[in-house]
């Protein structure tokens, strides 16, 4: 299998968490309806990375087959036109494989369930790579699709060691500037990471530009917010 070699989480006595380095994609111009609420970064330049000492396991988010990405028990089959630029530089952030309840100490969090928090994180379902919710108590991620709620067990949460990350205000399917692609649909158009309240809680989902919406899954449902908040990436440095 062409994995890199699996780190113990240090806040976690017996947890194994496989690391699989992504190099975030975000936009560097806003786009849709709402540009003010932009924030203003450097035009944003393609660069991949993987770690030292290990096979070569990154790529631009959004710009692999989602089918064959795949968590920890699946070889993957790396495409290498589709990496470059394999060397030392520091990505934004990471995605880590995770299984139910065993959350990485520096997951992301994103909102509030019951009082219980909430990160981000993201899983595949019919050949998607979909952005959803991890709540830990359920020991599953959460992700929309197709007017329902659908549960996995087997993820990916987003984890950062102190990048700026902020949410900002968006609607229609906007994106304002630096907004963190988290996947991508079968049809290859790019997912972003928004949040919205919703009976009390503050919900991770996918935004979706085609659709004008934010997607996120509660209840077993898909319901969808016109006006929403994405996640971006406060300062970018390529």
């Amino acid at each position: 299998m062409r994995w890199p070699w699996p780190a113990r989480n240090p806040r976690s006595s017996g947890q194994l968490a496989i690391t699989i380095h992504y190099v975030m994609t975000v936009t560097s111009e806003p786009q849709g309806q709402n540009p003010e609420h932009g924030i203003e970064t450097k035009r944003k330049k393609k660069k991949d990375w993987c770690s030292e000492g290990t096979q070569p396991a990154s790529m631009v988010v959004g710009a692999f087959d989602p089918v064959s990405w795949a968590l920890a028990s699946v070889e993957r089959d790396l495409d290498a036109s589709k990496m470059s630029g394999c060397g030392t530089s520091t990505p934004v952030c990471e995605w880590v494989i995770c299984f139910e309840n065993r959350i990485p100490y520096n997951a992301v969090p994103g909102g509030e369930d019951s009082g219980e928090t909430i990160y981000i994180g993201r899983a595949v379902h019919n050949g998607e790579v979909i952005p959803g919710k991890v709540v830990p108590s359920h020991s599953c991620c959460y992700v929309a699709y197709e007017g329902a709620e659908h549960s996995h067990r087997d993820y990916q949460t987003l984890i950062s060691d102190g990048t700026p990350l902020s949410w900002v205000p968006a609607s229609d399917g906007a994106l304002p500037t630096g907004a963190v692609q988290g996947g991508v649909c079968a049809s290859g158009e790019p997912l972003y990471i928004g949040r919205a309240y919703h009976e009390g809680t503050l919900t991770i989902g996918k935004v979706q530009p085609s659709r004008r919406c934010l997607s996120i899954p509660y209840g077993g449902e898909e319901h969808c917010y016109s006006d929403y908040e994405v996640l971006v990436v406060q300062t970018v440095n390529f």
